[in-house]
């Protein structure tokens, strides 16, 4: 017997328009996605070891986009992350912890497709 191998996307965006778009779009795409408010709530979730991707915020209150991807990626290696921001620059702190961390950016206002791209590379 075979067991079908899940494809498990975590969203995480403060703003619950953005998680229920993205949440709506994995699915329509064919994975399975779990959504969390925040940074905080995200390390909370349960089997987080079975995700292989993670769309984070960048801005969020409490735990940042990067303060969750580190963390996240502390505890599990193999996460790949795209971490979402609206706004135009990064400081230089953020962006070289961005390079060292070889997670992919996606600017807001974003493309779907370029969501769809990262998750296929992920799940390759």
């Amino acid at each position: 017997m075979f067991m079908s191998v899940q494809k498990k996307v975590l969203v995480v965006d403060d703003q619950e328009g953005i998680r229920r778009l993205l949440y709506e779009t994995c699915v329509l795409l064919g994975y399975d996605a779990v959504t969390a408010p925040s940074g905080l709530e995200a390390i909370k979730l349960p089997k987080l070891d079975e995700f292989k991707a993670a769309l984070i915020d960048m801005k969020m209150p409490g735990l940042n986009g990067i303060e969750t991807m580190n963390r996240l990626q502390s505890l599990y290696p193999g996460l790949q992350v795209a971490l979402m921001t609206g706004y135009g620059e990064m400081y230089p702190a953020e962006e070289e912890t961005v390079n060292l961390a070889s997670c992919n950016i996606i600017r807001k206002p974003f493309d779907l497709d370029e969501i769809k791209k990262f998750l296929e590379i992920v799940f390759r």
